[in-house]
């Protein structure tokens, strides 16, 4: 029996017909479509929360982090600055703390990030329409919907240290100061409102200019706490950072360099630990369906016993029995796998649709930005994902016909047909 025949019989034993068994066949191919879609859209919204959460990452933050190990303050900024363009990057000075913003009667908790505004805008990628100049500063779109502000408006801004020495001094004789403390707050006018899309950052970070920063932080004008740089190739940095570590010994002030990677592994590790997992999980759905699609290829051999009984009286050998069945399996692989294929697209096509109407329906918030940080559902579907995927829903369909398939093989043709 030639090729041709195999797969013209493995196609017919596939061909709906109006029994329980094509039921069943049908419920099959259907397990291994909803598997593969499942598991495309779930590693695909794994994937591109983790690409958008580096890209978001990259925007908000420096490729580099160059801080002083001796006593937290960099005294020549210009000179690391220096040390980084030499290895082919960018880098400004940065005086990045803790804030108190004053709202109404209660302190908010944010966080100052003062450099050159013309780095801000060009390196951080801020897109605010007006200068920064001194004595006021950019707020995000956050901040100013929290606390009722626009542009124009005063903010008030109070480190924590300064609070602790007032209380300290209030504490120390109580009866005498009582009703007579009051709270001096530096304000700066709101000279610019931004959105950088990554809700962490923009409900927390207030850009101003350094010499403001260094006033509040009280160091000396033209120092800084650190220095952030940006290079060509943020997947590849040990080659640069290398170079930068040698330029800025010839400094007689230490320094410590933190790359994006080393200070945001954890997290990165994390999700793609949590990613491997649901391989892990929804690899026994896929196999769940590959053992009921074995159920079905077993049931058709017995119903199709006659069928199979007369092929092999006529010379069908026991081999060639077995490999009509492994490519029905086969058939199964790939029919559902493209089904699903297609099933997952269609579904991440509409995927933030779909959320919109369930949280319509269920009046919850299903995918709040301040816990996942940001605005819609992120998705990114990987040509190796998908490989690995589609070749795995295969192959175990495949699999799962090998016990048909030898049950076919094994069959007496004569105990076929009399039993018919």
């Amino acid at each position: 029996m030639n090729f041709k025949t195999e797969l013209f019989l493995a196609l017919r034993f596939l061909k709906p017909g109006r029994n329980a068994v094509s039921v069943i066949s049908v419920i099959s191919l259907l397990g291994v479509t909803l598997g593969v879609a499942v598991l495309i859209v779930v590693l695909s919204v794994f994937t591109g929360f983790t690409d958008l959460m580096r890209e978001k990452l990259l925007d908000t933050r420096a490729h580099l982090q160059i801080y002083s190990s001796r006593n937290g303050v960099i005294a020549d900024p210009a000179f690391v600055v220096r040390a980084v363009e030499q290895a082919g990057g960018q880098a400004t000075p940065v005086i990045s703390m803790p804030i108190l913003l004053l709202n109404r009667n209660d302190f908010v908790p944010k966080r100052i990030m003062a450099a050159d505004p013309a780095k801000i805008r060009t390196l951080f990628k801020v897109a605010v329409d007006h200068d920064l100049a001194p004595g006021e500063v950019w707020i995000s779109e956050e901040i100013a919907k929290q606390n009722n502000l626009k542009r124009g408006d005063t903010v008030h801004l109070h480190t924590p240290e300064h609070l602790a020495k007032i209380a300290k001094e209030f504490l120390s004789d109580e009866k005498k100061n009582a009703g007579k403390v009051q709270i001096q707050t530096i304000g700066y006018k709101v000279g610019g409102i931004y959105s950088m899309g990554k809700y962490d950052f923009d409900k927390e970070i207030i850009f101003m200019t350094l010499p403001d920063a260094a006033a509040i932080a009280g160091i000396p004008n033209g120092m800084s706490v650190s220095v952030y740089a940006w290079l060509a190739n943020p997947f590849q940095l040990d080659a640069p950072v290398k170079v930068i570590a040698e330029n800025l010994r010839l400094s007689t002030q230490p320094f410590e360099i933190y790359t994006w990677m080393r200070l945001n592994g954890q997290m990165f590790a994390m999700l793609e630990s949590q990613k491997n997992m649901m391989i892990f999980i929804f690899f026994f759905i896929i196999l769940i369906a590959a053992f009921s699609i074995g159920n079905t290829l077993i049931t058709i051999v017995v119903q199709k016993g006659r069928e199979i009984g007369l092929l092999k009286a006529l010379g069908a050998s026991p081999w060639t029995m077995m490999r009509v069945f492994i490519w029905e399996g086969l058939f199964v692989g790939i029919i559902g796998s493209l089904s699903g294929l297609g099933l997952g697209m269609l579904a991440l096509f509409y995927r933030n649709d779909f959320l919109r109407f369930l949280e319509k329906v269920t009046g919850r918030d299903l995918f709040p930005k301040e816990m996942y940080y940001f605005n819609e559902l992120p998705a990114h579907t990987g040509v190796l994902d998908v490989t690995l995927i589609v070749t795995m829903a295969v192959v175990l369909c495949t699999l799962g016909g090998f016990l048909p398939a030898w049950r076919a093989a094994r069959l007496d043709p004569a105990n076929a047909l009399r039993d018919e």
